[in-house]
């Protein structure tokens, strides 16, 4: 991945963790039974920032991707979700005890 898009996914997924999280995803216990709404935070969370992340490299990459980019861009992007994992539990955990 070159240093423009994962400089400009690092600048989109900072701005995406800093927004409302569980707000998101607090109406689904109300619809069908859960066992952990910090868990379907989590998952909501990176399931947004995969396919935010999975947007840019695609808009960055016109003519496509060969099958040995797109797992090495997938590993990438897994990489910097994986890193932020602990700020995001904490951002879960904070919205979750106001």
């Amino acid at each position: 991945m070159d240093e423009n898009t994962r400089g400009f996914i690092e600048s989109a997924m900072d701005k995406m963790i800093k927004e409302e999280i569980v707000g998101d995803v607090g109406w689904v216990p109300e619809e069908i039974p859960i066992s952990s709404l910090a868990e379907l935070a989590l998952g909501y969370t990176i399931g947004m920032l995969r396919a935010g992340a999975w947007a840019v490299v695609q808009l960055a990459s016109p003519r496509g991707l060969s099958e040995a980019r797109e797992e090495q861009e997938e590993k990438v992007i897994r990489a910097m979700i994986k890193r932020r994992l602990p700020e995001i539990m904490k951002k879960i955990n904070k919205e979750l005890n106001r």
